[in-house]
């Protein structure tokens, strides 16, 4: 799964309703690539967040989804 777009502005968890700008005034791009492999997720180089390059894995369904 590759999401790309622009970075917001998130202040205590909300979007401000900006972007994030470089200091040429244009919105910064941001990208999350990752590849979901035996309920792990493997996050690509490309990514531009704090993930890049980690694998995570999901945690267990609630038993009441398991069946």
């Amino acid at each position: 799964m590759k999401i790309t777009g622009k970075q917001i502005v998130r202040v205590a968890g909300k979007w401000t309703g900006e972007w994030v700008r470089d200091a040429r005034g244009k919105a910064v791009d941001m990208c999350c690539h990752y590849i979901l492999t035996a309920g792990v997720l493997n996050y690509c180089g490309d990514s531009t967040h704090a993930l890049k390059g980690q694998a995570i894995p999901l945690p267990n369904l609630p038993p009441h989804l398991e069946d």
